[in-house]
């Protein structure tokens, strides 16, 4: 079964890129972010749509003064990864992906990759990274430590250029799946 992690800043494309290999390749979806999003709709009643949504994700909620990206970051790195555990939601994807893995699917996309050591256990599991590119697109946010790029290691990472149409974004999965956009060190 394969498994594949998706990085890039928010707007790239990731969700749509794990939406055509749902469609196309049979791919199950997972998030490294799913308890979060839970724990936020738990505690102080947001919806999916305000937690998912690419614009009311944005919206800053009266109330509370932040907005639903904010308070994900906050919850999540802030207080998970920096005061409980640096790789608490690594823990707890392995404990979903073991649960994903019992149904027949061709594979498991990761959303949302954001930090080098959620990338690296996604390879030790015998995955791989592909980052994903949307030069002058995307929703423009301030910098979080969770948008920050992540290395590209060669001969492993592949790379998706987001920058023309849903048509050749899919032929770029394809190739992707095909091992065809794999980055390697330049020629000496």
């Amino acid at each position: 079964m394969r498994l594949i992690g998706l990085h890039g800043r928010a707007g790239a494309g990731k969700d749509t890129i794990a939406t055509v290999l749902g469609q196309l390749h049979a791919f199950s979806r997972l998030a490294i972010a799913g308890p979060i999003k839970d724990g936020l709709i738990a505690m102080l009643g947001l919806s999916r749509f305000e937690l998912e949504d690419p614009f009311a994700k944005e919206k800053v909620i009266p109330w509370l003064g932040k907005s639903p990206r904010q308070l994900m970051q906050s919850l999540g790195t802030e207080w998970a990864r920096e005061r409980v555990h640096t790789d608490i939601w690594l823990r707890r994807l392995e404990q979903r992906l073991a649960h994903h893995r019992k149904f027949a699917h061709d594979g498991t996309v990761v959303t949302d990759v954001r930090f080098e050591n959620e990338a690296d256990w996604i390879r030790r599991q015998g995955g791989e990274i592909w980052h994903v590119l949307r030069p002058n697109g995307g929703n423009v946010v301030p910098l979080h430590a969770s948008e920050h790029a992540l290395p590209i290691v060669l001969g492993t990472d592949s790379v998706i250029d987001n920058a023309a149409g849903l048509d050749q974004l899919r032929d770029q999965v394809r190739r992707a799946l095909e091992g065809e956009c794999i980055v390697h060190a330049p020629a000496a």
